[in-house]
Parts: structure tokens; sequence; C-alpha cells
């Protein structure tokens, strides 16, 4: 079973999003793996000290999205690859940057310009 969330009280993120983004990084970085038990919603809610209806809505949000399932008797696992919510971490980054980068590009910025203070945010992390 892996457990890997960390919440931040002072992020602009809901918690149910933290943990949200915090099993898709695992499942990212390797930490887990397809159809790899995950905590129950209680065990979860117990470890980072936030009320079980938080991560109940978490849970049921990746379930709708297809990253997490339940079984009956068994309890939450990962349902997609790292392949696959690398795939859906790029698609939804697509669908973010659309509109701001058309925006620069209409005003003319270059884009080499916009790769640059990418690479400067990217090496900041």
């Amino acid at each position: 079973m892996c457990l890997w969330i960390k919440i931040e009280l002072r992020s602009p993120l809901p918690v149910y999003e933290q943990i949200k983004v915090g099993i898709k990084e695992a499942i990212l970085s390797g930490k887990c793996e397809k159809e790899e038990l995950i905590p129950s919603i209680r065990e979860l809610a117990k470890e980072i000290k936030v009320n079980p209806n938080t991560v109940a809505r978490a849970y049921r949000e990746l379930e709708q999205e297809g990253v997490i399932f339940s079984r009956q008797g068994i309890g939450f696992m990962i349902n997609v690859s790292t392949a696959e919510i690398k795939e859906q971490f790029l698609s939804e980054l697509e669908k973010e940057l659309r509109i701001p980068l058309k925006r620069l590009k209409k005003s003319g910025i270059a884009l080499e310009e916009v790769q640059k203070v990418v690479g400067a945010i990217w090496e900041m992390e």
C-alpha cells in the first residue's frame, strides 16, 4: 500500500484537490503502481488529519476520472499506469495553457521568450 500525500494548509488549493494531485503525482513518480492499494478513506483522513468527507470527495472525483477504483471488500486501488496518468496530465495542461498562450502569440511575444520564462520557472522548483 502506498502512502504519499502531504497537505499544505497555506496552499490556495482546497485540501481535496491537494489529495487528488498527491495521488496523481505518486502515480507519475512511480511511488504507486496500477492495481496497488491505497489507504482507505478513514486511514488517509487520520494520517493527514482531515475530515473523512474531504478524502471521500477526493476519492469520488478520482473514481469519476478513472484514476482509482474500489473493489468491495478490498478497498481503493490505482486504475491507471504512469504512462496513462502522464498523458492525462499533459492533456489537462494543454487545455489550461491554450488561451494564455494564444494571447501571448497575438500580443507578438516570441515563442523563445515564453520558453525562457517557462525554463526559469521550471528551474525554481
